[in-house]
């Protein structure tokens, strides 16, 4: 029986230095704060770590695989109950300047992409211009998770893991990009306004097949979004959208 899932052309060698050249812009952008910086650069680091260790397994369907999303390889989940939900996550975090920070997080997971780039979730600049207004450039996660602030911890949630049935369907869990932030209030009770634009994209198997015939490149161009949150002492209210663009069409969704 045909596959009805195709696969997209590689990317071509004018797309490599598309993103070499933007990567290059950013690594400038995390420099020129430093350039009068009076602290060391290798000096204050903050490290910290997460992850999560989980077997899950199901028999209920012979058709029918259980997977955390689409960018999981079903093969892959089916052989190993230990890949769906397990993780590991590293954060490195630096206060740059008075007004300037860096924050990089890489997650190790299972998904068809394992590249060193794809792995990265976080890796932005970050300036406050002042107690009310702050902005970022760079990579960051898309807030349409409102589950929880911790969406790599499993036991942080409700459920054993998110509902499958909405966070299993997004593409993508982040985008390069900007974003800038309006807050007013203090740490008991605050309101924070957001915005961000920018793109993203990743690699899926949404079919059986580990070959090319099941994986599909999802391009995401342009991702905008808004939100909002509100807390009160220990009371927090929170509220998110996002629009994301599919670049081209993907015959497997």
């Amino acid at each position: 029986m045909k596959d009805p899932f195709i696969d997209r052309p590689r990317r071509s060698t004018s797309q490599h230095l598309k993103q070499y050249k933007r990567a290059v812009f950013c690594l400038l952008l995390c420099w020129l704060p430093l350039a009068s910086a009076e602290v060391s650069f290798i000096d204050d680091w903050d490290f910290t770590g997460f992850g999560t260790l989980g077997y899950a397994q199901s028999g209920k369907y012979s058709d029918a695989i259980l997977k955390r999303n689409i960018s999981q390889r079903s093969k892959k989940i089916e052989d190993n109950g230990w890949l769906v939900d397990s993780r590991l996550g590293l954060q490195a975090s630096k206060e740059l300047q008075e007004n300037w920070g860096f924050v990089g997080q890489i997650v190790l997971r299972e998904k068809v992409d394992n590249s060193p780039e794809s792995s990265v979730e976080m890796a932005f600049v970050r300036y406050q211009l002042n107690d009310t207004w702050s902005f970022r450039l760079g990579r960051q996660v898309i807030d349409t998770f409102s589950l929880s602030d911790h969406r790599n911890v499993g036991y942080s949630y409700h459920w054993v893991r998110p509902p499958t049935e909405f966070y299993g369907w997004i593409p993508s869990t982040h985008y390069d990009g900007f974003k800038a932030s309006f807050e007013v209030g203090d740490f008991d009770d605050f309101v924070r306004l957001e915005a961000f634009i920018g793109k993203g994209g990743t690699k899926v198997n949404i079919g059986y097949g580990d070959g090319a015939t099941s994986f599909n490149n999802v391009k995401i161009n342009p991702i905008v979004g808004a939100g909002i949150t509100w807390e009160i002492g220990e009371l927090t209210l929170r509220g998110h959208f996002a629009k994301l663009h599919i670049a081209e069409e993907i015959a497997a969704v």
